[in-house]
């Protein structure tokens, strides 16, 4: 008698788009520490674009699909050094005016746990690299993105620099009675790297809120201030509740409720912490009126110096 076949589990896929420059290989090294942590095969991705510059950060821009192969292949011998066993590699050659969109079609046909982005500025791709596209690719998508700071270029054919340990994770926290839309990703990440987690909320004062906002509670201060009260009261019940729940799955959290501007202050308690990797979800149900809006989570991207996980709300509003 045939004994039945087990159903084997593939492992998780991160998708690493890679625009040709010597610059965005500086990401390599978080590449490859994620990829060991969370047992994953990673796929390396170049899409070609319509109308491209010569030139990417110094370097020439890779517009024919050979070299950008190449520029692959050797790409993926590093991250081979550095212990990485399963990678593979794919030129888009249909060129593309939409990176983004190609990004997310890429993502979502190979089933990616995770996109990899180098957050390195202008050039390459357009604008590709800065918040307002890496918010399409949120959007558009379903796959979270983890954004890497990257300010100095890693050598070719010099081995790769060790990654920031990752011992602790900042979760900007959207307060939402349901599950923290970024639960999930972070705990699965807290497990692999045997890291604690730092949760973070933030309710305004009424000098941090909008123009608008101030106008109105300029008219019923005491009625403004009570509401804000009683929000941060209800804050710190459900935050205490997410404390529970990373605890049920045994990984030591705490967390904090504090008062002020939503991303200043989220990024400023990630720092002080020296969280390896701060995470937010980029739409969260709150009755924290513009909290979670895409302005907070441009402006954290656009601050914060270290990576930064963003987990696409499974129910957008």
């Amino acid at each position: 008698m045939t004994e039945p076949r087990s159903e084997i589990t593939p492992p998780p896929l991160l998708l690493v788009p890679l625009d040709g420059s010597s610059l965005a290989e500086a990401v390599l090294p978080y590449v490859a520490r994620l990829a060991t942590a969370l047992k994953a095969s990673v796929l390396l991705l170049h899409v070609l674009e319509s109308d491209a510059p010569r030139e990417v950060h110094g370097d020439s821009h890779l517009v024919e699909a050979d070299p950008a192969h190449a520029y692959l292949d050797a790409a993926a011998a590093r991250l081979r050094e550095a212990g990485v066993t399963q990678i593979d590699a794919h030129v888009h050659d249909n060129r593309e005016r939409d990176v983004a969109k190609a990004i997310v079609d890429h993502a979502s046909e190979y089933g990616a746990r995770l996109t990899v982005l180098a957050n390195h500025g202008s050039g390459g791709w357009r604008e590709f690299f800065f918040g307002s596209i890496a918010q399409q690719v949120i959007r558009r998508g379903r796959q979270p993105v983890v954004m890497i700071p990257v300010r100095e270029r890693v050598d070719v054919g010099t081995p790769l620099p060790a990654a920031r340990p990752m011992t602790s994770i900042a979760l900007a926290s959207s307060g939402a009675e349901e599950t923290e839309p970024a639960f999930a990703d972070v705990a699965w990440l807290a497990h692999a790297f045997e890291a604690g987690v730092h949760l973070i909320a933030v309710v305004e004062t009424v000098g941090s809120m909008s123009a608008r906002d101030r106008a109105i509670a300029a008219l019923v201060p005491s009625a403004s201030r009570e509401v804000l009260a009683i929000q941060e009261e209800s804050v710190r019940a459900r935050l205490s509740t997410t404390i529970d729940a990373f605890a049920r799955e045994g990984i030591a959290a705490d967390g904090v409720v504090l008062r002020g501007d939503p991303a200043e202050t989220i990024v400023a308690e990630a720092t002080r912490t020296g969280a390896g990797l701060l995470a937010l979800a980029t739409h969260g149900h709150s009755e924290l009126a513009g909290l979670w809006t895409t302005s907070v989570g441009s402006r954290v991207l656009a601050t914060y110096g270290r990576p930064l996980l963003l987990v696409p709300d499974p129910n957008p509003a």
